[in-house]
């Protein structure tokens, strides 16, 4: 990088390294305390959590999934049949 030194350029290549960690340690907490405010004021339990962020990230998933097997359809490199399923159905 021009201007930058090798000691710049290395602190600045370790603090956005520490970025992606630091996002999910963030968005963990917020997740958990959105749900314990939420349980707290309806009594609601693990059970409920559990369906809601499923059904809030299945429909998203499913589509990203569908896409991705569209794009392989469209370059002539369909996808196995076994293999749709397997991360349809979350096993893989």
């Amino acid at each position: 990088m021009p201007g930058l030194t090798r000691k710049e350029v290395r602190y600045t290549v370790g603090f956005v390294a520490s970025a992606v960690p630091l996002f999910f340690v963030l968005s963990g907490y917020c997740i958990h305390a959105s749900e314990l405010r939420r349980s707290r004021a309806l009594g609601s339990d693990a059970r409920a959590f559990a369906r809601r962020r499923f059904w809030r990230l299945y429909p998203a998933y499913l589509f990203a999934l569908a896409l991705s097997v569209g794009v392989n359809l469209a370059q002539g490199r369909p996808d196995a049949p076994l293999d749709v399923a397997v991360h349809a159905l979350l096993l893989q």
